[in-house]
């Protein structure tokens, strides 16, 4: 009894620690490669080097990438355009999955429409995110001078996005 008992408890820690490692992996608290730390911890020489091609891809780009309030308000909400605006994070496979529509899109509607990306791994667009109900990622909200017309959550094909951009872009500068 004492024995079944003994290895049911070994059992359920097993399971547990496994348990635990997955959700430390999902969360990216481990499993990184080539010196990687969690955002908010110590930077390594990796991290500034990857952070140094991120921003060398988005000087190429079309896209708009909002890192705080300031950036949203100016390229969001004053815009000129219509704009679709992608709440992401660089920790989410979804989302990177998107990336290449987002990019697409940009170019695709450039002078007709604003592509943003807003970056949740930015403790300055935490409150953007309250602020709009950000529950999951990616969230695609639409705008049209400065007020939301609508939202996509979750992954979707890139036609879905311009589907609603040819509906918010006008007719004259088709």
């Amino acid at each position: 009894m004492t024995t079944r008992l003994f290895e049911g408890l070994l059992m359920s820690a097993g399971l547990m620690a496994l348990l635990v490692a997955l959700f430390l992996l999902s969360v990216g608290c481990i499993g990184k490669e080539n010196g990687d730390t969690v955002p908010g911890r110590e930077t390594t020489v990796t991290n500034i080097s990857r952070t140094a091609q991120v921003e060398s891809q988005r000087q190429d780009s079309d896209v708009i990438h909002v890192e705080n309030e300031t950036e949203f308000r100016k390229h969001v909400l004053e815009a000129d355009l219509p704009c679709l605006a992608d709440f992401f994070s660089d920790f989410c496979p979804p989302c990177r999955m998107l990336a290449p529509s987002m990019e697409a899109l940009a170019v695709r509607y450039k002078g007709k429409a604003a592509v943003c990306k807003v970056s949740l791994d930015f403790a300055e667009t935490q409150a953007l995110a309250r602020q709009y109900g950000i529950v999951g990622i990616p969230s695609v909200l639409f705008f049209v001078k400065g007020k939301e017309t609508q939202r996509l959550v979750g992954l979707r094909p890139e036609e879905e996005y311009a589907h609603v951009l040819d509906g918010m872009v006008e007719p004259s500068s088709e």
